[in-house]
C-alpha cells in the first residue's frame, strides 16, 4: 500500500515560488485540484484559550496534533497531520505544518486510521536550516506495507481506557449510535475532552466498526471550525463549537467531558453499537475474531444491520440459542445479501437448521430469504445434504404457515418455482421429499383458502406425475383435495382455481371435471347447479385450447351425456360475452354443429337461456329470424309461443315501412296456427292503420271493437303515432254520435290526453263539404255528452268545444241555419238545445271581436 506526500506551512520557499503559507513540496502525481483542497483540509487554528506565545512545552501539551482521515473529490482517501508550530521564518506566531498522505490507488490501508498516529514518518514542522531560499525537492511515494498499528491504540489499551470510568463503555455505545444516526440526517459527531481523551475517544469510536466500514468514517482527532466538520470529531477548550441547547439538539451530536452535558441518542441494549462497545471494553479479542468473521461478507456499509453480522457470528461460533423472528430473518437478509462464496458455504447449515426451530419461522415471508439462500448454496455445493436443507424449509413453510392458518400462499408459490427453477435437475428428489410429508395424511383441507388448495393441487400433481404414480387423478392426494374443493360452492370460481391447476389435456380435465362436480354433489350441493358451475369453469380452460383439443374433450363429454357440464360452457360464455347473440351464432357454430346429441337435448334450453339475457328489441329480432326460418317448429311449445310473441315485437305498426307487411303475416299466420293471442296484436292494429289511410275503406274495416286491448297495451309513444295515424281517417267515417265516440273510445283507449292534438286538427281539416256528417256527428255527441258511459272522454270535452267552435266559424249564416234546422228536425233534448244555444251566443261574440274583424278584412276566418 502507497501514498504519496504533500507539505503545507509558512515558510520561505515553496510550490509559489514566494515566501508565506502555501504547499512547500509534495509527490508527482498529486493532482492540482487534489492540493488546493489537501490545502483548505489542512488548516490549523489553535483552541482560543490556549496561550498566546507558548513555549515549546506549552505547545506540546496544550496544542492537539489534529489527524484528519477524508475522502478527497478526486476519490482518493487522504490522511492529514497538522501540528501547531508557533513562530514562522519571520517571527509571526500562529504558524502550523499539515503532513498529507494521499493514498495511490484509493483504497485505505489495512489499518483504522488512528493507528497512523504515531508513524514515524510524520514531519512535525522544519528545521531552522531546512527552511531557505531553495527550492525544496520533491517527496517521495511512501510504502506502508508492514506498517505497526500505533501501540497506544491497541484494543487492550483502549479496553483499558473504557474501563478507567464506569459510565464510558454505554457512552462509546451512545457515540457508535449517533454515528449511524448521522449518516442518515447528517449530524456530525463531536467530542469534546482534554487532548488526550479525545484521541482515545476517536481511536474507540473508529475500532468500533471493522476496518472496512471505518474507511467510510472521516475523522478529525482535534477540529475547531465546525463549518469542516468531519463525521467524528474530538476537540478540546474553546473554539467556534458553542456547545450550547440548539447546537447539541439539531446541528450535531456533542458529547461535551467537560460538563458531561451530551446530545440525546436513544438507548439500546442489543444494537450492533452495544454489543460492539461491550465486546471492546469486556472482550476485544471476540470483537477481533468478529472483524476476522467479516471477511465472509462484501459489506462495507456503515449501518444498524451489522447486528445482523453478530448474530451470525455467534451462530457460527456455537455460543448462545439460535435465534428467530424477525431476528432470523434480518440474519438471513444480511448473508444473503453480502456474504460471498465461501461465507454462503459456511452459512449454510448453520441457518438450515433454522427452519426446525418449535413452530417454524414465526412468519411466511420469512421463509423467502432463507430459501433462497439456501437453494443458491446447494445449486453452488451440488450436494444432496444441502439441497435437503432448502426442500424441508420449504415443507416446513408449508406445514407450520400454509396448512396451519392458509398463510404465506405468496411466499409457498414463489419458492417453490425458485426450487424448481434453480435444482431443476433434482424435481425427481424434490418429489420424493415432498410426497413423504406427513402433511398429506390429515391437513385441515377444507378450511384452507381456494387459492391455497390450487397451489396444492398444482404441487401434488407435478410430484405425482415425478413419481410415476399414474394416473394422477386417482390417487388419494388428488381425491382428497378434491374433496376439499367440493366443499365450496362451484359457482364461486372454486372450480376454475381447481381446472386451472391441472393440465390442460383431454383426459385429466375430462376426469377431474367429473371427479369435481361428484365431489360438490356428495357435499350436499344441488347436481345440476354444480353440474352447470363446472361446465362454466371448463369453458375458460376450453376457451384456451387448440380447437381441435377442445372438440375431442366435449365428445368424448357428449358421449358420456354429461348435458350440464357441456351446457355450463354455453353458460359461461352467455355471461361473459358483450354481444351474446354473436357468441350464440358462434357456439352454434362451434359447438352444437359438431355434438348432434347435444344440439338435440339442450338446444331448448340454450335458446331460452340466450332469450333471458337479450333485450327486447334483440329478442324480438331473433325470434322473428327464428320464424323465418321455420327453427321456431322444432321448439318445445312454451319456446316456440315465446318466440312468436317475441317476433310479434318486430311488427312495424306504420304503413310506409313496407318490409312490415311481410312480417305482419308471417306472425300472424304463426299466431292463429298455434292459437296464440298476442297483446298487443301488431298485425292487427298494423291493419287497421292501413284501413284508417285508406279513402273508400269503410269503418267497419277498422275493427273498432277487437283493437282496445291491443291499443292500450301499446307504450306511450307508439300509442301517440297510432292516434295521429289513424284518429283523423276514422273520425271521418263516423255519421252518427255513436260512431264517433266509439273512434274515440277505441283509438284513444285509456289515454285521452294523446287525442287532444290530433283531434283538434280533425276539426281544423280543410274539407269539400262545409259541414260533412263527420262534423255533424262531432256536433250531435258533445251535444248529448253527459259524461256517463264515456270513460276518461270527458277530458276532451273543452277541446272538443275549441274544434267545433273553429269549425262552425267556418261557415256562412245560411249553412249554420241548416244545421240549427237539422237539430230541430231531429228533437234533441232540453240539455243539448241549450248547449247548442250557448255555442251560438259564443260563435257571435267571436266575430263581433276587433281580430276577427281584422282577418275578414285580409280575406282570412
Amino acid at each position: 500500500m502507497k501514498a504519496l506526500q504533500l507539505h503545507y506551512t509558512s515558510c520561505r520557499r515553496g510550490q509559489s515560488g514566494n515566501a508565506g503559507f502555501q504547499t512547500r513540496t509534495l509527490s508527482e502525481g498529486i493532482r492540482p485540484d487534489e492540493q488546493r483542497e489537501i490545502e483548505r483540509r489542512g488548516v490549523y487554528r489553535p483552541p482560543r484559550d490556549a496561550r498566546q506565545d507558548p513555549s515549546p512545552e506549552d505547545i506540546g501539551r496544550e496544542f492537539p496534533r489534529a489527524l484528519r482521515c477524508y475522502a478527497l473529490e478526486s476519490g482518493r482517501l487522504a490522511i492529514t497531520r497538522s501540528s501547531y508550530v508557533g513562530r514562522d521564518y519571520s517571527g509571526r506566531w500562529g504558524n502550523f505544518f499539515a503532513h498529507t498522505l494521499v493514498f495511490e490507488d484509493g483504497a485505505s490501508p489495512a489499518l483504522w486510521p488512528i493507528d497512523l498516529y504515531e508513524w514515524d514518518g510524520w514531519k512535525d514542522g522544519l528545521a531552522p536550516e531546512e527552511d531557505n531560499e531553495e527550492t525544496p525537492p520533491t517527496l517521495p511515494t511512501t510504502d506502508f506495507t508492514g506498517v505497526p498499528p500505533a501501540e497506544s491504540f491497541r484494543f487492550e489499551e483502549l479496553r483499558d481506557f473504557l474501563r478507567e470510568e464506569p459510565d464510558r463503555c454505554d457512552l462509546l455505545a451512545r457515540m457508535g449510535r449517533a454515528v449511524l444516526l448521522s449518516r442518515a440526517d447528517s449530524r456530525a459527531v463531536v467530542v469534546r475532552d482534554t487532548p488526550i481523551h479525545g484521541l482515545y475517544w476517536i481511536a474507540c469510536l473508529q475500532k468500533l466498526f471493522p476496518p472496512l466500514h471505518a474507511a467510510a468514517l472521516t475523522s478529525s482527532t482535534y477540529q475547531d471550525d465546525p463549518r469542516g466538520c468531519a463525521a467524528i470529531n474530538a476537540t478540546t477548550g474553546e473554539t467556534d463549537f458553542t456547545f450550547e441547547e440548539t447546537e447539541r439538539r439539531f446541528r450535531f451530536y456533542e458529547f461535551d467531558l467537560t460538563t458531561g452535558t451530551h446530545s440525546e441518542v436513544a438507548e439500546a441494549a442489543d444494537d450492533y453499537p452495544a454489543v460492539a462497545a461491550r465486546w471492546m471494553a469486556e472482550n476485544p479479542g471476540r470483537l477481533q475474531r468478529f472483524y476476522e468473521f467479516l471477511r465472509l461478507f462484501n459489506h462495507r456499509e456503515l449501518e444498524a444491520a451489522l447486528i445482523s453480522a453478530i448474530h451470525l457470528f455467534d451462530l457460527a461460533q456455537g455460543e448462545g440459542a439460535a435465534p428467530g423472528g424477525d431476528q432470523l430473518t434480518r440474519m438471513i437478509e444480511f448473508a444473503s445479501r453480502h456474504a460471498t462464496a465461501e461465507g454462503r458455504i459456511r452459512l449454510l447449515e448453520v441457518l438450515g437448521r433454522a427452519a426446525h426451530l418449535a413452530g417454524g419461522l414465526p412468519r411466511a415471508e420469512d421463509y423467502d430469504p432463507l430459501i433462497r439462500f439456501l437453494t443458491d448454496g446447494a445449486r453452488a455445493t451440488g450436494k444432496s445434504e444441502h439441497r435437503a436443507l432448502a426442500f424441508n424449509a420449504w415443507t416446513s413453510l408449508v406445514r407450520h404457515h400454509l396448512l396451519a392458518g392458509g398463510r404465506g400462499l405468496t411466499a409457498a408459490e414463489g419458492m417453490w418455482g425458485h426450487l424448481q427453477s434453480l435444482l431443476a435437475p433434482y424435481a425427481s428428489e424434490l418429489a420424493a421429499l415432498v410426497l413423504a410429508e406427513p402433511i398429506w395424511n390429515d391437513p385441515p383441507l377444507p378450511e384452507l383458502p381456494t387459492e391455497a388448495l390450487a397451489f396444492l393441487l398444482r404441487t401434488i400433481w407435478r410430484c405425482l406425475e415425478l413419481a410415476g404414480r399414474l394416473p394422477v387423478w386417482d390417487q388419494k392426494e388428488v381425491h382428497m383435495l378434491l374433496t376439499a374443493f367440493g366443499s365450496r360452492d362451484a359457482a364461486t370460481g372454486s372450480a376454475q382455481a381447481a381446472l386451472a391447476a391441472i393440465p390442460s389435456e383431454i383426459e385429466p380435465l375430462a376426469a377431474v371435471s367429473r371427479r369435481l362436480r361428484d365431489a360438490h354433489v356428495a357435499c350436499g350441493q344441488e347436481a345440476r347447479h354444480a353440474g352447470t358451475a363446472l361446465g362454466r369453469a371448463l369453458g375458460r380452460v376450453l376457451a384456451d385450447l387448440e380447437t381441435a383439443t377442445a372438440t375431442s374433450l366435449r365428445r368424448q363429454l357428449e358421449a358420456a351425456k354429461e348435458w350440464d357440464l357441456l351446457f355450463g360452457e354455453w353458460s359461461g360464455l352467455r355471461e361473459t360475452a358483450p354481444d351474446p347473440l354473436s357468441a350464440f351464432a358462434s357456439y352454434r357454430r362451434t359447438v352444437l354443429a359438431l355434438l348432434p346429441q347435444y344440439e338435440k337435448t339442450c338446444l331448448p334450453a340454450v335458446v331460452t337461456s340466450l332469450l333471458r339475457h337479450l333485450s327486447e328489441a334483440q329478442c324480438a329480432a331473433v325470434s322473428l329470424e327464428w320464424l323465418r326460418d321455420g327453427e321456431v317448429d322444432s321448439f318445445p311449445p312454451d319456446l316456440a309461443d315465446r318466440c312468436i310473441a317475441f317476433a310479434n315485437l318486430a311488427v312495424p305498426l306504420d304503413p310506409d315501412d313496407k318490409k312490415g307487411q311481410e312480417t305482419a303475416k308471417l306472425v300472424a299466420v304463426a299466431a292463429r296456427s298455434r292459437k296464440i293471442s298476442l297483446l298487443p296484436n301488431r298485425p292487427l292494429l298494423r291493419d287497421v292503420w292501413t284501413a284508417a289511410r285508406t279513402p273508400k275503406a269503410p269503418l267497419s274495416d277498422l275493427r273498432l271493437k277487437e283493437i282496445p286491448d291491443s291499443v292500450a297495451a301499446l307504450q306511450e309513444a307508439e300509442h301517440s303515432a297510432f292516434v295521429e295515424g289513424c284518429l283523423p281517417g276514422a273520425l271521418e267515417r263516423g255519421t252518427n254520435k255513436g260512431e264517433h265516440q266509439q273512434v274515440l273510445t277505441a283509438i284513444g283507449t285509456g289515454r285521452p290526453a294523446l287525442l287532444e292534438k290530433p283531434y283538434l286538427g280533425f276539426f281544423k281539416a280543410k274539407r269539400k263539404l262545409a259541414w260533412p256528417e263527420s262534423l255533424h256527428a262531432a256536433l250531435r255527441f258533445w251535444l248529448a255528452f253527459d259524461g256517463r258511459g264515456a270513460g276518461s272522454l270527458a277530458e276532451l270535452e273543452s277541446v272538443a268545444q275549441r274544434g267545433l267552435l273553429i269549425a262552425l266559424e267556418q261557415l256562412s249564416p245560411a249553412d249554420l241555419g241548416k244545421i240549427d234546422s237539422k237539430l230541430r228536425q231531429a228533437r234533441i233534448d232540453g240539455r243539448a238545445t241549450n248547449r247548442w244555444i250557448e255555442i251560438q251566443k259564443s260563435l257571435e261574440k267571436r266575430r263581433r271581436s276587433p281580430w276577427t274583424r281584422l282577418l275578414r278584412v285580409f280575406g282570412r276566418s
